[in-house]
């Protein structure tokens, strides 16, 4: 392992074989004695802190770039297909378009550095602003953009601020389509941060 992966593995060894803590996602062993986060180290950390409660099952040597590769492609792909839905309402052409998202090159040059493989997280992002309630300000879609914004900043802090963009993007949008709940849609917009 090389580059961007053997510094991946390095830091989720790392985050492993040291004590839990908090805040989580801390490595004591991580440029000791100050120690670091896991987070520093591009380890995906949702996936980091998913794997150490399975450390007792897994051997010795393990990591899950593969894995993660593989389901960032498919999570593409899922939300590629959402997209695509509100699009077209044939299904050839949604599984089409969600293929073109799968194999979009920006996608594949990632790659080499595993956590910004999620782009399906901008997809999901899209998704909630292009769906037909998008300017409905209700608390269930609030939540749903606080649950978008705490995975991506569980896996990979660099693609928060796009997602943060595209809140602020609809936030603005209810503004304009209904002022009178200004106060309401701040308050579900900072839910996000």
């Amino acid at each position: 392992m090389r580059g961007d992966f053997s510094v991946h593995f390095f830091g989720w060894h790392l985050f492993r074989t040291g004590p839990w803590t908090l805040p989580l996602g801390a490595t004591p062993h991580l440029m000791w004695p100050m120690g670091g986060s896991v987070g520093l180290t591009d380890s995906i950390p949702i996936a980091s802190v998913f794997f150490k409660l399975l450390d007792p099952l897994l051997p010795a040597v393990f990591q899950f770039i593969g894995m993660w590769l593989v389901l960032s492609a498919a999570l593409q792909g899922v939300f590629g297909a959402l997209l695509m839905q509100l699009a077209t309402p044939r299904p050839v052409l949604q599984w089409l378009g969600a293929l073109l998202f799968v194999l979009s090159p920006p996608l594949i040059l990632r790659f080499g550095h595993p956590a910004l493989t999620a782009h399906w997280l901008l997809l999901a992002g899209l998704w909630l602003a292009l769906k037909a309630d998008a300017n409905q300000v209700s608390m269930r879609r609030a939540i749903a953009w606080a649950g978008l914004a705490a995975v991506t900043a569980a896996v990979q802090p660099y693609l928060l601020p796009m997602v943060l963009t595209m809140r602020g993007a609809i936030s603005l949008r209810q503004v304009l389509a209904a002022p009178r709940q200004v106060l309401t849609i701040a308050l579900h917009g900072s839910l996000a941060l």
